[in-house]
């Protein structure tokens, strides 16, 4: 005579636990189930269902007699537990990637915190189209937990097609797992790194005046002069910022008069790495970049 047993089912979320759902000969049961009562080799058949939980995804990974099959039928030969295993990645439902809509100036993007907390990184991807021909995607930077936005300083928006169409993707990163989430971009029309007045014109000249702004030495260590010139008379603002479009310095923000200026920046205080500094106007910014390299970098490359 069979026995009849004691079956139980449950899932496992790595580093999570054994909650969720799941469903056992059609109906919906929470993680752990109750018992059933099945008649030894009787059949008893589950399904594993895709959920959310805090924000990740799961998707069913296998069972653990190694099944594959999502909704599968069990034959049990004794009293036990069967068990549905999951991977998770990030979910995206509230990222509301976007970016900000003024004109000429580098594209800054914006996204909301992501709810799981173990995402603890995220990744800013980049592919562009070019004169109709797509370039491969680019991972151009990683940016840490509590980090909402970013400024690509590479290229700046315009309001229409000029030569690039750029797709911009923003991974969560799910430490729990080491993975990230589905690939999904947003396009916006933008063109190259340097900011003009406007759609005519990069270089913005009255006689023999014209809006410019460089410095040298390039790279520095830490000391570098930042030369610029004006056309006009106006508020003239001159900042530092890094990758992430963090502010670290103002060092202009006043009226000038037209003509040629020329100032020092002092990087003594900051770390090595590239840096971004830009010249503001009322009608004209251009952004550019620098390169700092302090003396204690360049003595640990050397050796």
């Amino acid at each position: 005579m069979r026995k009849v047993l004691k079956i139980n089912f449950q899932n496992n979320f790595i580093g999570v636990g054994n909650g969720g759902i799941v469903k056992v000969n059609n109906n919906q049961y929470n993680s752990p189930t109750v018992q059933f009562d099945v008649v030894e080799l009787n059949p008893i058949t589950a399904t594993a269902i895709y959920q959310e939980i805090n924000g990740i995804e799961y998707s069913f990974h296998h069972w653990s007699d190694n099944s594959t099959t999502i909704t599968h039928t069990f034959y049990p030969s004794d009293t036990q537990t069967f068990t549905a295993f999951y991977s998770g990645k990030p979910s995206i439902s509230n990222r509301n990637l976007h970016t900000e809509t003024v004109y000429n100036q580098p594209i800054l993007l914006y996204w909301n915190e992501h709810p799981n907390t173990y995402v603890t990184k995220y990744q800013i991807w980049r592919k562009v189209k070019h004169n109709g021909v797509m370039g491969n995607p680019m991972l151009i930077t990683t940016v840490n937990r509590g980090t909402t936005t970013y400024s690509d300083y590479d290229y700046y928006l315009t309001n229409g097609y000029t030569t690039h169409l750029i797709f911009y993707d923003v991974r969560p990163y799910y430490s729990i797992e080491g993975t990230t989430s589905s690939q999904s971009r947003i396009a916006v029309y933008g063109d190259g790194s340097v900011v003009p007045k406007s759609s005519d014109s990069a270089n913005v000249k009255q006689g023999n005046i014209e809006y410019s702004i460089a410095n040298y030495p390039n790279p520095l260590n830490p000391f570098t002069k930042i030369a610029y010139t004006v056309k006009e008379a106006e508020n003239v603002n001159i900042k530092v910022y890094n990758l992430l479009g963090q502010q670290f310095a103002e060092l202009v923000n006043e009226m000038q008069q037209p003509g040629s200026y020329t100032i020092e920046f002092d990087g003594s205080n900051l770390s090595s790495g590239t840096y971004i500094y830009t010249l503001r106007t009322k009608n004209y910014i251009e952004s550019k970049k620098m390169v700092l390299l302090r003396q204690d970098f360049v003595r640990d490359i050397n050796h």
